[in-house]
């Protein structure tokens, strides 16, 4: 279900769609 939520989650691990 992770597309692209990489700005407001940095604390996690790089998920599929970080930018």
């Amino acid at each position: 279900d992770i597309q692209c939520q990489g700005h407001e989650l940095k604390d996690a691990p790089a998920p599929v769609g970080y930018h």
